[in-house]
């Protein structure tokens, strides 16, 4: 079946990711064949008007993690290394595991589901 999804602001997955309002993207099957200015498709498609809507053609990675800054970290983290810091500081391992341990076993002892806080 081809289709022509009319009218899409397109999201093409560059290193820039500019909105490409204003276009038509023609498939066929599963295979994208061409993409034209809106109101262009040939005859023969089934027309889809998305009505500006965003349109991400293809598999693109839209998950990033941001910095406090709100800019894209150059070095990733070492999670394993990260977590090894924190469990190894006394004080934090006492907030992150023994402390919910503790409240966690007070809400056995009185019969309540831990689980439930």
């Amino acid at each position: 079946m081809k289709y022509a999804f009319d009218n899409a602001s397109l999201l093409d997955g560059t290193k820039d990711m500019c909105v490409q309002p204003g276009l038509c993207v023609l498939t066929d099957g599963e295979t994208i064949t061409d993409i034209v200015p809106a109101g262009t498709a040939p005859a023969g498609y089934t027309r889809i008007d998305l009505r500006g809507r965003y349109l991400l053609p293809g598999l693109i990675n839209m998950h990033v993690h941001l910095a406090g800054s709100g800019k894209i970290q150059k070095k990733q983290r070492d999670n394993e290394k990260l977590v090894r810091r924190i469990l190894g500081n006394p004080v934090a391992r006492g907030r992150v595991i023994d402390r919910p341990k503790a409240k966690r076993n007070a809400r056995l002892d009185a019969g309540l589901d831990p689980l439930l806080a």
